[in-house]
């Protein structure tokens, strides 16, 4: 089913926001709906940001993914293949313990197995 966020209908509860997408073929709300929490966008510095979405926060530098953590499992933090400000940056998520960063390839293979378990 291919959703157009564009024309999703927004309907306000407690503690969230679900986004009603609209059925493929009609144009219309869809009545089962397809509820999701919209996105919590943190500026946390210069150049770095946060990212919530449900129980998925990934954290940016400049515009790169550059950890992520999903249902309070252990952070993701790629190695630092940029400089001193992206350094920074990663330090801040995992207070320095440079021992647990993974490679780019590394990160997005976690990163494609913790996608594909939440669209299960």
């Amino acid at each position: 089913m291919k959703c157009e966020p564009a024309k999703a209908a927004v309907q306000v509860a407690a503690a969230e926001v679900p986004i009603m997408f609209p059925a493929a073929d009609s144009g219309r709300p869809n009545t089962k709906g397809f509820p999701m929490n919209l996105p919590e966008i943190e500026t946390d510095g210069p150049n770095f940001t946060t990212v919530r979405v449900g129980n998925v926060l990934v954290w940016f530098s400049y515009t790169t993914a550059i950890g992520f953590q999903v249902d309070g499992k252990p952070r993701v933090v790629r190695d630092n293949r940029w400089g001193p400000t992206t350094g920074k940056h990663l330090n801040k998520i995992d207070d320095g313990d440079k021992k647990s960063r993974v490679s780019g390839e590394e990160f997005q293979r976690r990163w494609d197995a913790e996608l594909s378990l939440l669209s299960k």
